[in-house]
């Protein structure tokens, strides 16, 4: 008979809670996720091996791919450099409004129908990419000499951490 709504199981009792099949298994087979080695394998790999073999690929392609790899190996830094810096490419590619376009018109001006405002994205090349690495990996490097320079030698720290992971992308 199934348990009603004043039973062990609505309660939280070990079905819901401490019970095998909260767990994924029988008792004591640990969860997938740190109990497992699920995570270690990803880290023991390490970040810098799996995009070293990554060389022929595109500079953002590299970026693209080894952001994933960074997100399941748990390394904070190379993540948020990764992502920074993807946005700061992203952003490159935008394109600057027409010279004669107002900022704002009235409806009855507007231009109507599906994408009729729809301007085709900037295509970077290959060392216009790299440009922006450099200057995102500069921009780390000075941020964290001058986190030194005022004794927050922890953020300096984080800092160069990122610049290392966008420099093992670079060629």
């Amino acid at each position: 008979m199934a348990a009603r709504r004043g039973g062990a199981a609505w309660r939280g009792g070990a079905a819901w809670r401490g019970g095998a099949a909260w767990r994924g298994g029988a008792a004591g087979t640990p969860r997938r996720g740190r109990e497992s080695g699920w995570e270690n394998r990803c880290l023991g790999r390490g970040v810098i091996d799996i995009v070293a073999g990554m060389t022929d690929s595109p500079l953002r392609e590299r970026l693209r791919k080894a952001l994933p790899v960074a997100m399941k190996a748990r390394d904070r830094d190379a993540t948020t450099a990764l992502r920074a810096t993807l946005a700061a490419i992203d952003n490159a590619e935008a394109v600057t409004p027409a010279e004669g376009v107002p900022g704002s018109l009235a409806i009855e001006v507007l231009p109507v129908g599906a994408g009729a405002t729809e301007v085709a994205r900037r295509t970077l090349t290959e060392q216009e990419v790299e440009q922006i690495v450099r200057a995102e990996l500069a921009e780390r490097e000075t941020a964290a000499d001058e986190y030194e320079r005022v004794g927050h030698p922890d953020r300096a720290e984080k800092l160069r951490s990122e610049a290392r992971s966008l420099a093992t992308h670079l060629k």
